[in-house]
Parts: structure tokens; C-alpha cells; sequence
């Protein structure tokens, strides 16, 4: 099981707290150059509508707390993009990025290209609920490499 912290950003995975998960489709930031598929992944693949059909929302039910929830936006061409970090990927970028919008409940903004596109994170976005954010492996092993060196100049 994954440990909560207080944290959002690019590739970052979402975790339940435990109790029911819901996921909507929302308005986001860029216009659609495409009409992409979003779809839950885990704990069952559980397709939302388009990124186009704002209001979509699914009730995922009770998910036992730490568990991910893994998301996906999938484009006309075919190409899969996930949450999380790079590796989750064929292309090894990451797809989306995660924003806390209040306690439990986060915004995911999606990039629909492959290579990362233009990187506007404006392709499709979710909210979703009963959830935490927690940073994606990379950037976790950046902030204890971090923390060690204050630690070291501190007893110095």
C-alpha cells in the first residue's frame, strides 16, 4: 500500500482513502483536436464517455484504501496513455497531470500525443473523488536524495 502525502503533479498516481471512487469527465483548458476515449482502468476497466461528454461520471464503488486507481485516455490513432510515471507509457512520457482540488477530490489533465505532443495537458480531463495523490516514483527518490543532503550539510 502506497503512503498519502501532500502532493500533485505530473505523472503522480491517484490512490483511494477507501470507500467509493467516482470519476467525471470535465471541461479542460484545451480545444479537443481530437475526440478521444477516457476510461477507468483499474479496479475494472470502466469506459466514462469521450473527452468531449462533459458530465459523464462513474460510480466505481468501494475500493480498498491504497489502492491505485489508474486512468486512460485513448486517441483516435489508437495510442493508450495512463496515469502515473513515464514507464506506465509505450512512449515513455508522461500522459497526465494531477491537480488537488480539495481534500479526496483531484483534477487529471491528459496529453494526447505520442512523445508527449505539445504538452498543453489540455486534451481530457477527469475529477475524481475519494482519492489521494501520491508523487510518481522518480520524483520521490528526487525529494530523498534531497532530504539526505539537507540532512548531511545540517550535521556539518
Amino acid at each position: 500500500m502506497a503512503a498519502s502525502v501532500a502532493h500533485a503533479g505530473l505523472g503522480d498516481i491517484l490512490v483511494s482513502k477507501g470507500g467509493n471512487v467516482t470519476v467525471t469527465i470535465v471541461n479542460f483548458t484545451g480545444g479537443p483536436g481530437y475526440t478521444s476515449k477516457m476510461a477507468a482502468e483499474t479496479p475494472t476497466y470502466t469506459y466514462v464517455g469521450t473527452n468531449r461528454d462533459f458530465g459523464n461520471s462513474v460510480d466505481l464503488g468501494p475500493i480498498t484504501a491504497g489502492e491505485e486507481i489508474v486512468l486512460s485516455l485513448t486517441n483516435p490513432y489508437g495510442d493508450k496513455f495512463v496515469t502515473g510515471s513515464a514507464s506506465a507509457n509505450f512512449d515513455n512520457v508522461i500522459h497526465a497531470n494531477v491537480t488537488k482540488i480539495s481534500s479526496g477530490t483531484y483534477r487529471v489533465d491528459f496529453e494526447d500525443l505520442t512523445g508527449g505532443g505539445d504538452f498543453n495537458y489540455g486534451d481530457g480531463s477527469f475529477e475524481v473523488t475519494g482519492v489521494e495523490a501520491v508523487p510518481e516514483p522518480a520524483t520521490m527518490a528526487a525529494l530523498a536524495c534531497g532530504l539526505v543532503a539537507v540532512a548531511r550539510r545540517r550535521k556539518k
